[in-house]
């Protein structure tokens, strides 16, 4: 896809602002389809309250692991 310079993106009515708030947006919907993946593989378990480790490995690893970089 073809990126036009920036005057152009401006001229377009494109913010900085605008892309920032489609970043935020676009890293909301990549969070809600890893968490929907990790409890469709029944990795995770979601409730009202709270979210909770199903798999005891996956637990050690991103408490050993993933946590510790």
């Amino acid at each position: 896809m073809h990126n036009p310079p920036i005057h152009d993106k401006i001229a377009f009515g494109e913010t900085f602002s605008n892309r920032e708030s489609e970043r935020k947006r676009l890293s909301g919907n990549i969070a809600s389809r890893i968490k929907q993946s990790l409890v469709s593989k029944e990795i995770i378990d979601i409730t009202p309250q709270r979210m909770e480790f199903i798999d005891p490995l996956f637990k050690l690893w991103f408490s050993t692991v993933y946590m510790k970089q």
